[in-house]
C-alpha cells in the first residue's frame, strides 16, 4: 500500500498537466524543489516530521519530469509560475522554499519572482551557479562533462542506459536496487556517509523510484535543467528579507563543501551549516529533524 509520500497527484495548471507530491495539512507550509534527475518522490523525508512540526509540504515535478507536461520558455521561469499558480490553488498566502542540490537554483529562481512570498530560504547540499566564474572549477571535470552533453543525447537511449525499475516498493532487494545507480556512481564520486544510507532498502527506493520518473518524457526534464545549470544565474535575492539557511555535509563528494562556502559568502545574512560525517545523501535523509528545527 502506498503512503501519502508515495501517492502522485495530478492538476491542470496554465492549461498544462502536473505532478505533484504532498504530505501533512498543518500550518507550517514549505514549497520544496526536488534534485536533479529526481522527483516528488524525495518529498520523503518530510514524512515521518508532519506532526512533530505541524506541516504541509508540497513538492512538484519540473516541466518535463515524471507527468508534468513540457512548456515553452526558460525551464527556470517556466517551472516558477506554475509552482506558484498550484501553490495559489491551494490557498496559501506564504510559505518556506526548501530545495535539494539541483533544486537549489530553481528555489532562487521562485524565490527571486516572489520576495514577499517567502518567510524563510532553506538550501540542502545545494548546487550553486556552476556558470558563473566563482563556482566554475568546484565541480569535478566528469560532472561538468555529463552536464554538458545530457542535453545533446537522443531521448531513446535513456531507455537503454537506465535499469528497469517497478514502482512497487514490496518487490525491492537490495541485490535489485544496487544496479540503479551504478550509472550516477560513475559520473557522481560517493562518500562512505553516502554509501551507509544507500544500504537501506527504503532509501534506495527513494532514489529508484526518483530516477525512474526523471527520465519518463525520454529525460526531456533533466536534459533541460542541465542547459539552465551551465549558465550563469544569480543569487541576488532582492526584495526577500527573511533568514537564508545553507546546510551541507563536510563528507559530500557530489558537491564539495566549497560549493556551500561560496554560496555564504556571496549571499547577505546566509547561514552556513555543516555537519560532519554527512554526505550528498544522507545529509537529508537523516538530519531532517535538525534542519526543520533550525
Amino acid at each position: 500500500m502506498k503512503t501519502d509520500s508515495q501517492t502522485v497527484q495530478t492538476a491542470r495548471i496554465n492549461n498544462k498537466n502536473i505532478s505533484f507530491r504532498k504530505v501533512g495539512s498543518g500550518s507550517r507550509k514549505i514549497l520544496f524543489f526536488h534534485g536533479f534527475p529526481g522527483s516528488s518522490s524525495q518529498i520523503e523525508p518530510f514524512a515521518d516530521q508532519v506532526a512533530a512540526f505541524d506541516l504541509e509540504v508540497i513538492c512538484v515535478d519540473r516541466p518535463g519530469y515524471h507527468k508534468t507536461e513540457l512548456t515553452e520558455g526558460r525551464q527556470f521561469d517556466q517551472a516558477t509560475q506554475m509552482m506558484k499558480s498550484l501553490l495559489d490553488s491551494f490557498g496559501w498566502q506564504s510559505c518556506e522554499v526548501m530545495s535539494v542540490s539541483g533544486g537549489t537554483p530553481f528555489l532562487f529562481s521562485f524565490t527571486q519572482a516572489f520576495p514577499q512570498f517567502i518567510s524563510n530560504v532553506t538550501v540542502i547540499s545545494g548546487l550553486g551557479p556552476i556558470g558563473n566564474k566563482e563556482f566554475q572549477k568546484i565541480i569535478s571535470r566528469k560532472a561538468r562533462f555529463a552536464l554538458n552533453l545530457l542535453p545533446k543525447l537522443p531521448g531513446t537511449i535513456f531507455e537503454k542506459i537506465l535499469p528497469k525499475y517497478n514502482p512497487e516498493p514490496s518487490t525491492v532487494t537490495a541485490a535489485a536496487a544496487e544496479p540503479k545507480f551504478n550509472v550516477i556512481r560513475f559520473l557522481l564520486p560517493s562518500s562512505p556517509a553516502d554509501n551507509q544510507v544507500m544500504l537501506d532498502l527504503k532509501t534506495q527506493d527513494i532514489l529508484g523510484r526518483a530516477l525512474h520518473e526523471a527520465f519518463m518524457q525520454n529525460g526531456t526534464g533533466p536534459k533541460r535543467d542541465a542547459a539552465e545549470f551551465i549558465k550563469p544565474w544569480s543569487l541576488e535575492l532582492k526584495g526577500y528579507t527573511g533568514p537564508i539557511k545553507i546546510w551541507h555535509g563536510n563528507e559530500d563528494q557530489i558537491l564539495p563543501l566549497k560549493m556551500a562556502e561560496q554560496m555564504a559568502q556571496l549571499i547577505p545574512r546566509a547561514q552556513l551549516h555543516v555537519l560532519n560525517n554527512e554526505g550528498h545523501y544522507s545529509l537529508i535523509i537523516k538530519r531532517m529533524e535538525s534542519i526543520l528545527k533550525a
